[in-house]
C-alpha cells in the first residue's frame, strides 16, 4: 500500500478568525517504509496524519492510495499520544479491540491480541486495566493494539511523548523490533530529532504554520538498527541539518531576531 498526498491546505475557523493550518503541502509514501514528520509546535503536522486517516477532510488538495481497501482490514490505524485505551476494559480486551471492530469472533480476536501482548512484553499484565499500569505500559498496549489490528498504513501521532527518556528509549526498540517482523507503511509524527533518526527511512522536515514541506532527508542507516546508530557521524550530520531548519523557524514563530 502506497499513497500520495496533492497539495494538501487545510483552513479553520470563519472569516476574520479563519487559520490556515496546512498550506500546499505534497508528498509520496512508499511501500513498507517508515517515514518520519518532524516540524515545530502547531504547525499540523497532527492535522496532516487526521487527513491521511480520512478523519477530517481537507480544505484543498487530495490523498490518493494506489489501490483500494482490502476486504475486512482497515487501511489506517491511528495511535495518538494518550494510547486511547477505555478504562473499563483489561488489556487483553483493549488490545482485542480494533479486531471486534473489524467483526473478528471474540476468540479470535483474543487469541490474536495475546501474540502482541507478548511481543510487548506484558503477558503476565493481560487482566490488568489501565489504572494499574505505568505511562509506558500503557502505550505498549495501544502499540499492540494497533499492530494486532494490521492496518494497511499505521499512523502514529507521538507515541513516546510523554514518556520518560529512559522507557522512551527501550519502546523505540520494541517499536523497530515489531515493525520489522511485521513490515508496514508507518507515517510517524515526532518533535524528537533523534527519535526521527533511528526510526526512519526517510524524515520530512516541515514549517511552522501554515504547515509546508520544507525539507526531504533520507536515513540511509541499514536494518535493524540499534541505539548506537545515533552516535556516528552521519546521524550528527542529519541531526545538524534538521536542527538548523527548526531553529530558522522556531525564531521567526517566536519573532526571535538572528
Amino acid at each position: 500500500m502506497s499513497f500520495v498526498v496533492h497539495d494538501i491546505s487545510k483552513e479553520y475557523g470563519e472569516r476574520a478568525s479563519r487559520t490556515t493550518a496546512l498550506a500546499g503541502v505534497s508528498f509520496a509514501a512508499r511501500g513498507a517504509e517508515f517515514l518520519s514528520i518532524v516540524g515545530p509546535s502547531g504547525c499540523g503536522k497532527t492535522t496532516l496524519l487526521k487527513i491521511i486517516a480520512g478523519l477530517i477532510p481537507p480544505t484543498s488538495g487530495r490523498v490518493t492510495f494506489d489501490e483500494p481497501a482490502a476486504p475486512g482490514r482497515l487501511r489506517t490505524s491511528l495511535v495518538f499520544q494518550d494510547h486511547g485505551l477505555l478504562p473499563w476494559y483489561d488489556v487483553l480486551e483493549n488490545v482485542a479491540l480494533g479486531l471486534r471492530f473489524q467483526n473478528a469472533s471474540r476468540d479470535e480476536a483474543r487469541e490474536k491480541a495475546r501474540h502482541f501482548i507478548v511481543q510487548v512484553g506484558l503477558e503476565r499484565f493481560l487482566r490488568h486495566h489501565p489504572h494499574e499500569l505505568s505511562i509506558g505500559m500503557r502505550q505498549r498496549v495501544g502499540i499492540a493494539r494497533a499492530f494486532v489490528a494490521d492496518p494497511q498504513i499505521l499512523l502514529l501521532d507521538e507515541p513516546f511523548g510523554s514518556l520518560d527518556a529512559q522507557t522512551k528509549l527501550v519502546l523505540q526498540e520494541e517499536l523497530l523490533r515489531i515493525w520489522s517482523e511485521h513490515r508496514k507503511l508507518v507515517v510517524h509524527v515526532t518533535h524528537d530529532i533523534e527519535e526521527a533518526i533511528l526510526l526512519s527511512d526517510r524524515i520530512f522536515v516541515m514549517s511552522g504554520r501554515p504547515g509546508r514541506m520544507r525539507e526531504e532527508i533520507a536515513v540511509g542507516f541499514p536494518r535493524p538498527r540499534r541505539l548506537d546508530v545515533l552516535g556516528t557521524a552521519a546521524a550528527s550530520d542529519i541531526r545538524r541539518r534538521i536542527w538548523d531548519i527548526l531553529r530558522e523557524e522556531v525564531r521567526e514563530s517566536l519573532c526571535v531576531p538572528e
